[in-house]
């Protein structure tokens, strides 16, 4: 079903009558009445860009320091010179530049008694924006002088908020990429847009692990039980945290939107004025970022989320690759697995008296590794691969191999050869790598007494000498052709006396530590004893 999320050209962004336009804010600081009431009249229908003007009075300039110290959010001041001392407005300058670090606002001096403060030296001192003679500044060229400051204040906030939104961007990108589980990536888009946009902190981001484009799709009366649906994923600001009940509401208003746009998944607002962001990825919508605004969108803001939503979908993109990679990977470790477990069937398939016992193996290996503290994976890997251990033992014959009393020397010679043919029929394969280093050199011993190269202490990899140890513990306490099963008891203590001689000192105190557990019985009695 084809999406019908196409913008609805007679609405823009700008155009919600139901957000509050903000209006431009001028600082008037003058000791006289009549110049402020002036000003006021001079500037009663005052617009620029949309918004209006809010004038706010201080009568000297200590005033004008304590009111700009709570709330320095205006775009001009009108700055008189001579009010309670003959420098209270320069200084008042020195104060908002160097004592609020404030670059942006724009400062206008102008004067009743230019003698006390002359042009040249007041421009050329003082970091201000323009100087006006009070009585050159008509009701139109003080208009126009305010507008053009405004203008200015505009343009370098602008500059600033893109700076700062490209700062943020950068600075959230390598989270967005990092987070590997889809509803972090969400949670860190929420926070991203948050951050971004002139919100007042509420919003939601609604998701899915599979495409949402049949949501925008879907008829109006199908709605709520289509929204109910898409909510697997889900993180709230502000409110939409407290009680995600009111999240109903304005998604179906955002989906509304939505529906307006046609093959142009790109951000939009509601009926109310609030942003919708879809989060797309090759032509699917994945998540729905909702954010209330505190004003219409200006073009800054506008070009910033371009940036960001771009950066959204790539980040996507990367996501849904990096899945795919992942579940590859897991598909390629099951088959891993399963080749390992077939092969070592076969590998028992002659030599059934021996049961249970490459199940058996794997655990212990695997107990002892994690023991040693080695990492997750590896433990894993040693586990399965220590079922290969005497996979050589197809090449043996049945005489030998099956031979219900001892071996004679000769007859050792050739079963000795089993490590080698294990090695030799997995080869090089990367799959088999570790499996075929166990199943070759699990018989060699820490002191060099070993076979079938003779290797001494740490020259044998390690996945063999902890296999060595776990192949050595079952053998003592089954039952063999030739032999009755030992005690628990004394095959630990074997293994304890063989430490720095057959095994690695190291393997041996793990396998302590699991004998000492009870983890050894809970696999032999999981798993059979014989």
């Amino acid at each position: 079903m084809s999406r019908k999320i196409v913008r609805d050209g007679s609405r823009g962004p700008g155009s919600a009558s139901s957000l509050r336009v903000n209006p431009w804010r001028l600082l008037v600081v003058d000791d006289e009445p009549d110049i402020i009431s002036l000003t006021r009249i001079s500037l009663s229908d005052f617009h620029f860009d949309g918004r209006p003007l809010e004038i706010v009075q201080a009568a000297s300039g200590f005033q004008a320091q304590q009111l700009l110290t709570l709330d320095g959010a205006f775009a001009v001041v009108l700055i008189d010179v001579v009010m309670e001392s003959p420098d209270a407005g320069l200084l008042l300058v020195e104060f908002i530049r160097n004592h609020l670090q404030n670059r942006t606002m724009r400062l206008i001096i102008r004067t009743g008694q230019p003698g006390f403060a002359p042009e040249k030296r007041v421009i050329d001192a003082y970091d201000i924006d323009d100087y006006k003679e009070k009585t050159e500044l008509t009701a139109w060229k003080l208009y126009t002088t305010v507008r053009t400051a405004i203008k200015s204040y505009r343009d370098l906030t602008a500059i600033a908020a893109n700076r700062r939104g490209l700062e943020r961007i950068l600075e959230g990108s390598p989270d967005l990429y990092r987070y590997r589980s889809l509803e972090r990536f969400f949670q860190g888009v929420l926070q991203q847009v948050g951050g971004l946009l002139p919100g007042n902190g509420h919003g939601f981001v609604v998701g899915t692990f599979e495409d949402l484009s049949a949501l925008f799709a879907s008829p109006s009366a199908e709605d709520g039980p289509w929204i109910q649906e898409a909510q697997q994923i889900r993180s709230g600001l502000g409110r939409y945290a407290a009680d995600p009940a009111l999240w109903q509401e304005p998604l179906a208003r955002a989906v509304a939107a939505l529906r307006l746009r046609e093959d142009d998944p790109r951000w939009t607002v509601d009926e109310t004025g609030h942003l919708v962001l879809p989060l797309t990825a090759h032509g699917q919508v994945f998540g729905v970022v909702y954010l209330e605004l505190q004003r219409p969108l200006s073009s800054s803001d506008q070009q910033i989320l371009s940036v960001f939503a771009l950066q959204c979908g790539s980040a996507l993109e990367n996501f849904q690759l990096l899945t795919r990679l992942e579940q590859a990977r897991e598909s390629l470790a099951a088959a891993r697995r399963h080749a390992l477990h077939m092969l070592a069937v076969a590998s028992e398939y002659k030599d059934q008296e021996t049961g249970n016992h490459v199940q058996r193996i794997e655990h212990y290996s695997r107990a002892i590794a994690e023991s040693m503290g080695l990492p997750a994976e590896e433990c894993a890997a040693i586990g399965d691969a220590s079922v290969l251990h005497d996979l050589g033992k197809i090449a043996i014959p049945d005489l030998i191999l099956q031979k219900p009393g001892r071996l004679t020397e000769e007859e050792w010679v050739i079963m000795r050869t089993h490590s080698e043919w294990g090695a030799r029929i997995l080869g090089e394969a990367p799959w088999f790598q570790m499996a075929s280093q166990i199943a070759l050199f699990h018989h060699e011993q820490w002191d060099g007494n070993g076979y079938p190269n003779g290797l001494r202490g740490e020259a044998i990899p390690l996945s063999a000498r902890v296999v060595a140890v776990a192949d050595c513990f079952d053998a003592l306490v089954c039952t063999r052709p030739y032999k009755a099963p030992w005690p628990i008891q004394e095959a630990v203590a074997e293994i304890r006396q063989q430490s720095g001689l057959r095994f690695d000192p190291t393997v041996v105190a793990a396998f302590l530590k699991v004998y000492d557990s009870g983890r050894l019985e809970t696999i032999r009695a999981e798993l059979g004893r014989y």
